[in-house]
Order: C-alpha cells, then sequence, then structure tokens
C-alpha cells in the first residue's frame, strides 16, 4: 500500500511583524524551538510579502504571500495560501482564518467572552465570533493554564480531549542585554528602593491598582515601563503629576532586565491573565514578585510569589515582602520553552497524515 503524503503545517507569522505581547512572544519562542527538532517535517512560517523575518531557521522554510497587512492579511492572503497548499493552519497567536478556521489554534484565554470589564465594547463580540468558531471548528486548540481549558470547556462545551494545555516560559530573557544603562538614563531610579510595573494600553492590566496604592503610600517609589494611555483605564490622573510614580515610556528588553534585577519587587495587579510571563521572568532574575490572586495566577506560580487583591490597593508591599514564599527553583524548571515545542510537535504529528 503507497504511504500517505504528510500534510504541510503552515504557521501563521503575522504576529512576528507586530510589537512583542505575551502573544507574540510565544509565537517568538516556540517557532525556532520547534525549529530544532522538526526535521523531515514539511513545516512553513508564512509571513506577508514584505516582512522580515527576524528568526534564524534550519528546517521550518519562510514563505512570504500577499499584499495585505495586519488583520487582512490574515483573513485573506494566509487564508488563500493553506487552500493553494491543502495546508493545515497552525494559528499560535490566537487568530484564526475565518474562512479556513479547521486548523491547530493555541487560544490563550477567553477573557473576551467572559470578561466585560477588562475590553472594549466595540471589539469584545468580534473576539467572541472568532473564539465560538475555534472551538466549533479548530481540529485541535491548545491554550497555556488549566484555567483558560476548564474556562473554554465551560463556556464554549468543547471536549476536553480537543484541548492540549502548553506553557508560555522564560528562557528568552537570558538572551537579553545585560546593560544599565537605564540607571545613567533615570538617575532618579535608585537601585533596590522601587517596585517595578509593566504598563500597556490594556485595561485588565489594572494601573489604576498602581496609582491608587502610590497615593496611599507616598514614600513608595514606583517604576513604570510600556505604553500607557490614562483615560483607557478610567482615570483622569495625570501619572506625571504623581511624584512618587515614574513613568519611562517604552523600555527596551535591556532596560526591563536591569528594571526586575534591582526592583524591590515586580507588581502585577491585574485582572485578568492567561498566563502571566513578566512574574516568571522577575524570579529568573532573582527578583520578588506581588500579582492578583486571580484566574490562572495561583496555579502558575503556586506559593513562589506574594498576592494581592487587585480590586483593593489598600496594601503595604513593604510588609507584604517581608512575609515568607518559597524559592522558585522548582517552578523555574517546570516552564520551558524547548520542553513546550516538543508537546506541540506532539500535538503537530497526530493530524500530519
Amino acid at each position: 500500500m503507497r504511504k500517505r503524503k504528510e500534510r504541510q503545517f503552515a504557521i501563521n507569522g503575522n504576529g512576528l511583524t507586530k510589537p512583542i505581547t505575551g502573544m507574540e512572544r510565544y509565537l517568538l519562542e516556540i517557532v525556532p524551538a520547534l525549529d530544532q527538532i522538526c526535521k523531515g517535517m514539511d513545516i512553513v512560517l508564512v509571513l506577508p510579502k514584505t516582512a522580515v523575518c527576524p528568526l534564524k531557521l534550519k528546517n521550518i522554510r519562510v514563505v512570504h504571500c500577499g499584499f495585505f497587512k495586519g488583520e487582512l492579511w490574515g483573513q485573506i492572503s494566509f487564508t488563500k495560501y493553506l487552500y493553494q497548499n491543502k495546508a493545515i493552519g497552525v494559528e499560535l497567536g490566537s487568530r484564526i482564518s475565518l474562512l479556513k478556521p479547521d486548523g491547530i489554534v493555541c487560544l490563550h484565554d477567553i477573557k473576551n467572552s467572559t470578561e466585560k470589564d477588562v475590553i472594549k465594547f466595540s471589539i469584545r463580540y468580534l473576539s467572541i465570533l472568532k473564539n465560538y468558531i475555534t472551538c466549533k471548528f479548530a481540529k485541535h486548540i491548545v491554550t497555556v493554564s488549566e484555567y483558560s481549558k476548564n474556562e473554554i470547556i465551560k463556556v464554549y462545551k468543547v471536549n476536553p480531549d480537543r484541548i492540549t494545555i502548553i506553557h508560555n516560559a522564560w528562557q528568552h530573557i537570558k538572551n537579553y542585554e545585560n546593560s544599565e544603562e537605564i540607571f545613567d538614563r533615570h538617575p532618579y531610579i535608585k537601585r533596590g528602593e522601587y517596585f517595578f510595573s509593566l504598563g500597556s494600553l490594556s485595561i485588565h492590566k489594572n494601573i489604576k491598582w498602581i496609582i491608587d496604592n502610590a497615593k496611599k503610600y507616598p514614600d513608595n517609589m514606583y517604576i513604570i515601563s510600556g505604553r500607557v494611555n490614562k483615560d483607557l483605564y478610567g482615570t483622569s490622573d495625570d501619572l506625571e503629576e504623581i511624584e512618587n510614580i515614574k513613568y519611562v515610556g517604552y523600555a527596551s528588553n535591556a532596560d526591563v532586565k536591569a528594571l526586575m534585577r534591582h526592583c524591590k519587587a515586580l507588581v502585577l495587579p491585574s485582572l485578568f491573565e492567561g498566563f502571566g510571563i513578566p512574574p516568571l521572568e522577575a524570579l529568573s532574575l532573582g527578583a520578588k514578585a506581588v500579582i492578583s490572586d486571580i484566574t490562572c495566577l495561583p496555579e502558575i506560580f503556586e506559593d513562589c510569589v506574594h498576592y494581592i487583591d487587585p480590586y483593593n490597593p489598600d496594601v503595604d508591599l513593604n510588609k507584604l515582602l517581608e512575609e515568607p514564599v518559597a524559592p522558585p527553583d522548582k517552578l523555574l524548571e517546570k516552564y520551558n520553552w524547548d520542553k513546550s515545542a516538543r508537546q506541540w510537535l506532539e500535538v503537530m504529528k497526530k493530524y500530519s497524515n
């Protein structure tokens, strides 16, 4: 009997053209780790025609196609590629082809379906539609935590056998440059004397907690980096007017690494997380972490961090840090990009014929 030809797997690489968030980080780290172990399989990384691939790959071929950009590229150009090559789509960033949703999709979380207060109304219902189509038609669903898996099962009635948990990890931070230049550029930042938080445009990151806590504890110093939009957080306070909060703007990987290494603690007061990479990065650098006691975070970080209520900013962080926590060694061993890539390969092999 003639052996069946193995199907091609086409990874949607559009996320590599976007600013790095948790989902883009997942794509950026899984693909090169998968490349090291997938010899003999027909796997391609598909990018927009004008995009430059930031990865050096030896077993995964890089293919450019289409004249569109952004979401339109994913829905038209990538979909066309899948049909023309009879390929199985692999989505590592929660995006799907609405016209060919029968691929392998990583649904990092479904907060858009369950958390009404952490996402704008204007994009919520499109996200719900995408989640529904994914859960209905995807060959297989990958997610990043037990919490997210249970939410997908509960909300969309998905058979648990169709879902595999493949975690995020932290090893990428070892490759960041070891630079202390940020302390020269911002001499008011004193090593070991500040709490550090990564800001973003997402409501669920809850920078408002930092603002309210800073007002209650004016002797503390808070450093925030990232892209912050105060209006989106429902506050009229200007960060620059709060003396003990310093917003340093977008920070490079090297700056983030330095700020994590020398902070009193990383503070993550999120209202929702599907996994939460920054506390893992901080723990790997020897820093302490203060994080919300919500959604997946207790599952991921166990007793290695300090927990807060994200709706109660009246917390003395210095006193909280005096409480003992477990060492993070076993926790850090648990999460590894190479391990996650091997799990992805196992899932893909199930559908290779």
